[in-house]
């Protein structure tokens, strides 16, 4: 989670990922089902652990408010 705050925070895209992750919050079991569905599609482009660990992360709410306070905090 450290290294996808340090990630965005880099990039420049905290306030959009903070954008973001407020619906991923409200939405993420659904997302992740989408990402299960949408695996055959998306395995040449994403190797499949990555889809499987994506999956896993939108599942949890609490990874997902975690990072969401890591990155409204600002580092």
């Amino acid at each position: 989670m450290e290294e996808w705050a340090q990630r965005i925070e880099k990039a420049g895209l905290s306030p959009v990922a903070v954008l973001l992750l407020g619906t991923v919050r409200a939405l993420g079991f659904v997302a992740a089902q989408a990402l299960l569905f949408g695996q055959p599609l998306l395995n040449g482009l994403v190797s499949p652990a990555a889809l499987e660990r994506a999956g896993d992360w939108l599942e949890s709410p609490q990874q997902v408010e975690q990072l969401l306070q890591r990155l409204e905090e600002g580092g």
